[in-house]
């Protein structure tokens, strides 16, 4: 029964010890989840309830990390900051250190508080992933592909797909905003313009890129006129090719010299071609 008692005792007392660990040290709040780049937030630090680890015994500092501290003040027996967050997909970190005096006991003359993350909105140096490119209603492969071919005077509509970007760190699902779709000249968009999926029309000869990249307008960029953030273009190069005759046919397939027999001469036919030209390979004379 003692080594009990003197057990629990001594477990009280590590709590306690631990407890006051705790409760000496310097503690933040603020937005942390999702916050905009390049907009205002701020911050509040409490110091620790112990007698002399007040405002008024030390000397704390917000030290910001993919951020910049515009101001900080004391009011209410806490020190409130202000932050402006940098636009990158890095985590911020803001952190507070305390330099306290010797009245101070539980805490050192150097004490460095609590860091907390900041999770930013920002696709900055992100690019979207795995673009499928496909003819519309077709059954082909849908692997993503990195550059994309198809033959001149093909006109049928193609269906251009990406995944969807997610802002990074953040306990919600963050998505942007919407996708910025680039095509080839002369080829037209068929429906919407700004999903992960979109319907194109190619015209008869053009290659070019196709690029897409994702935009974040929730957080009013001041340096762009529309007020977004955007990620990196993603381009797949696009080329015409020159389509092949398929199922050449010629009826008689031999004539002798001289002879006025009419030939005739057949070919498969290839999509978008509106006339065709058969020329002879030789001519005798």
């Amino acid at each position: 029964m003692k080594n009990y008692k003197l057990n629990f005792l001594f477990a009280s007392l590590l709590m306690l010890l631990f407890n006051s660990k705790l409760s000496a040290q310097w503690t933040i709040s603020g937005d942390d989840n999702g916050v905009c780049p390049g907009q205002q937030y701020k911050y509040e630090a409490t110091p620790p309830t112990q007698t002399g680890c007040g405002i008024g015994s030390c000397t704390p500092i917000f030290t910001p990390t993919n951020g910049t501290l515009i101001s900080q003040k004391v009011e209410g027996g806490k020190l409130i900051g202000y932050v402006v967050w940098n636009n990158t997909t890095e985590l911020g970190k803001l952190r507070l250190n305390a330099s306290c005096g010797s009245s101070c006991s539980s805490l050192s003359t150097s004490s460095n508080g609590q860091t907390i993350e900041i999770a930013i909105r920002s696709l900055a140096g992100e690019q979207p992933k795995n673009m499928v490119i496909v003819f519309t209603n077709s059954t082909s492969n849908n692997d993503p592909v990195t550059s994309f071919s198809t033959v001149i005077g093909d006109t049928r509509q193609l269906t251009l797909s990406i995944e969807k970007m997610f802002i990074k760190y953040t306990n919600k699902q963050y998505e942007a905003s919407f996708y910025q779709w680039q095509i080839p000249a002369n080829w037209t968009f068929v429906g919407g313009q700004t999903g992960t999926t979109v319907n194109v029309t190619p015209d008869r000869c053009t290659g070019g890129n196709i690029r897409v990249r994702g935009v974040i307008s929730a957080c009013g960029n001041p340096n762009d006129p529309q007020g977004n953030y955007y990620s990196d273009w993603f381009a797949v190069p696009v080329t015409r090719t020159i389509p092949t005759i398929q199922n050449f046919a010629a009826s008689p397939a031999q004539v002798e010299c001289g002879s006025s027999t009419s030939v005739g001469l057949s070919a498969a036919a290839v999509a978008g071609a509106t006339s065709y030209l058969f020329l002879p390979s030789k001519i005798f004379l």
